[in-house]
């Protein structure tokens, strides 16, 4: 996937400060950007579909390596060039015609945040926080993402405290902690039961 690295450097302080040939994560290449773009001509050519595949792979370009999924990047990037971002709380396995692939709202935040990309991570994380119901907070609250993200961790906490009564009526509830309980992970589930008497000290102190 291609991009300009003039635009990328106009929206994003992450690739202003980033270098060369920087790798983040996995060896996984998910788009790098052409620093022939001040030339007018090929950038036409490239534009109009007039540059062959073997004639643009020879064009010098930084790559900027990242482990995310390739339709996540697309939304972000899609976003930098566009403004505009259809946020989902799934996947979605039929985008319309030239749109990206609907993703989940954390995966769009997660590459927000490490792009810094202010906005879109307000966007996103105001999605997160309209979506919240008692049915989806459990699995929410208690992952590791919301222990990664302090200010997406902030919004679950306080929907799950406020909510408390009615979430744990929900089999949703209950079915979080079988299924957890069911892989026989102890890493996980220390993880999880800690997280969650977190929380119960959250609600006891609210109450």
């Amino acid at each position: 996937m291609y991009a300009y690295s003039s635009v990328l450097k106009a929206r994003s302080a992450y690739y202003v400060n980033s270098r060369p040939q920087e790798r983040v994560g996995a060896n996984t290449s998910v788009f790098s950007s052409s620093f022939s773009e001040g030339d007018t001509t090929i950038a036409a050519k490239i534009a109009s579909s007039q540059v062959s595949d073997d004639a643009l792979n020879q064009i010098p370009r930084r790559y900027i390596r990242m482990e995310d999924d390739f339709d996540v990047v697309h939304n972000v990037l899609y976003y930098i060039y566009t403004n505009s971002i259809t946020l989902s709380t799934v996947t979605s396995e039929d985008p319309s015609a030239g749109m990206p692939r609907r993703c989940d709202a954390e995966d769009i935040y997660a590459v927000a945040h490490r792009l810094e990309l202010e906005n879109l991570q307000i966007k996103a994380l105001r999605f997160l926080k309209s979506t919240c119901n008692v049915r989806n907070i459990t699995a929410r609250v208690l992952s590791e993402f919301a222990m990664l993200y302090e200010d997406v961790g902030k919004i679950y906490n306080d929907y799950f405290i406020q909510h408390w009564g009615k979430i744990r009526e929900t089999t949703e509830f209950n079915r979080y902690f079988s299924v957890v309980e069911e892989k026989e992970d102890l890493k996980e589930i220390r993880r999880v039961y800690r997280r969650f008497r977190g929380l119960m000290g959250g609600i006891q102190l609210s109450e």
